[in-house]
């Protein structure tokens, strides 16, 4: 190994040519136009989540952000690598304390945008979101989030048609899933590919037509947890695993949060598996429905430019 000097006399020894450096000459940027999943941060490859949960609200304007901040890096510490704030975004700011909160934590941190009211169907609104960031701000939602109301819907199918984000539509108190589909059906929104939350009952339905079923696996409280699982077991059973996603968030404060006390969301992944696997699923069941299933659920696939090879094949 070679030695060399620096002006000033000094010597060093790196192991490197004159002129050589450590720094790779291409820092791999993910072309957007490519199926990417998009972070606070930016764009992250497919798949690069690791363990996801989908319903962890980390962005309220009211919490202590330090206090937050605690509570996701608790969150890491036991497994957890990435959070999704299923509540849309409306403004700069809260974008801004997103971005806060994702440069100072390990984990891959996803917001989400949509319609900017219920009852307008302002696609433009949606698209601006995601080609500018929320409110101007550079953070780019991950995914867009409506409700069952006719407008709002509409808008938030022509802007995933147009931006390809994932689609995720929040069901109402007591909504029939036949109901539920006929709500898209009717907005023009193939059902195939839409991740539903919220829903109460008769998630057979939705999952015959093609939806992704996105579970409050803490939902009804501490004595429908063992009911979940038993669940999810039996939407595996039918075949229906890669159509199953899972989310938990009691939505509680974070203040004052400390390490030892833990954070909100750990349980998704200190103690639902355990029940996963007492209702009889193998380890590998439960890995696709932490870290397969979301990975492929967030990702955004890009619609081809007009005139390009992958539009005409």
């Amino acid at each position: 190994m070679k030695q060399y000097e620096d002006a000033d006399g000094d010597t060093f020894d790196y192991g490197l040519a004159p002129g050589e450096t450590f720094e790779p000459a291409d820092f791999g940027e993910i072309d957007r136009s490519q199926p990417h999943i998009m972070t606070v941060l930016g764009p992250v490859e497919p798949g690069a989540l690791g363990v996801t949960n989908l319903q962890a609200t980390f962005v309220t304007g009211q919490d202590d952000p330090a206090a937050t901040l605690n509570e996701i890096e608790e969150a890491g510490y036991v497994g957890i690598n990435a959070l999704v704030n299923l509540d849309p975004l409306r403004t700069a700011r809260d974008a801004d304390e997103a971005r806060w909160l994702a440069g100072r934590c390990d984990l891959h941190l996803i917001v989400t945008t949509g319609p900017p009211a219920i009852g307008t169907n302002d696609a433009a609104a949606i698209v601006r979101d995601i080609e500018v960031g929320i409110g101007g701000s550079g953070v780019y939602p991950g995914a867009i989030v409506t409700a069952l109301d006719s407008a709002a819907l509409s808008a938030s199918h022509a802007a995933h048609l147009v931006t390809g984000l994932p689609l995720i539509v929040r069901s109402e108190p007591g909504k029939r899933s036949v109901d539920l589909l006929d709500r898209l059906r009717a907005a023009g929104v193939d059902p195939r590919g839409v991740i539903v939350a919220d829903l109460a009952d008769e998630p057979f339905t939705l999952l015959s037509a093609g939806c992704l079923i996105l579970l409050d696996a803490g939902g009804g409280g501490e004595l429908h947890h063992e009911t979940n699982a038993t669940l999810v077991r039996a939407m595996i059973d039918a075949g229906r695993i890669d159509q199953i996603l899972l989310g938990y968030d009691p939505k509680s404060a974070p203040a004052p949060v400390f390490i030892e006390q833990g954070s909100r969301w750990s349980w998704l992944i200190e103690q639902f598996p355990l029940l996963l696997l007492d209702a009889g699923l193998s380890a590998l069941d439960a890995r696709s429905l932490m870290i397969e299933n979301p990975n492929h659920a967030l990702t955004t696939h890009p619609p081809a430019a007009a005139g390009t090879l992958e539009e005409t094949t």
